[in-house]
Parts: C-alpha cells; structure tokens; sequence
C-alpha cells in the first residue's frame, strides 16, 4: 500500500521538474489548479511509496489520469489523501 497527505498547494517547480505534459495541460485548463495539482501529487507519491521508492524516482514516469481509477482519496478543504493499492 503507499499513502499520501498534502495539504493543498501549487508549485511551479514540482510541475516542471515532475508533471508529465498531459498533466501539465490539464493543469493549464482546470479551473482549481490548486486542488487539481495537489490530487496528482499526492497520486504520484502514494504510487511511488507503494513501489518502496524514494523521491529520486522520476515522477514523470507516472501518468495519474491514466491510473486515478486504482486510487481512493479522502479529501476536504485543506489536504488530499491518496490511498493506492493492489
């Protein structure tokens, strides 16, 4: 299992250094980046975690809209909780 906890935020350095390009798009037309680019991250991270991973690993290797499907999130205003497991 890999967990993860983010309070919402946005950072343009994380976005460049580890969003792949659809993410980044998606991004550019969402109308709540903050929440949307907190949901990938904490998704990269939970995925990451379950493959025993450090954050070394290259993140762009991790397309999330492709695999939202095998994660269960907790969410309210202020943080995300990815849950990704098989």
């Amino acid at each position: 299992i890999g967990v993860d906890l983010q309070f919402l935020t946005y950072d343009e350095k994380v976005l460049k250094k580890a969003y792949t390009e659809k993410e980044i798009e998606i991004l550019k037309q969402s109308n709540n980046r903050l929440y949307d680019f907190t949901k990938m991250w904490t998704m990269k991270e939970a995925y990451v975690k379950f493959l025993g991973k450090g954050l070394t690993y290259d993140f762009k290797r991790i397309e999330t809209p492709n695999i939202i499907n095998e994660y269960e999130f907790i969410e309210n205003e202020d943080y995300i909780i990815a849950i990704y497991s098989k």
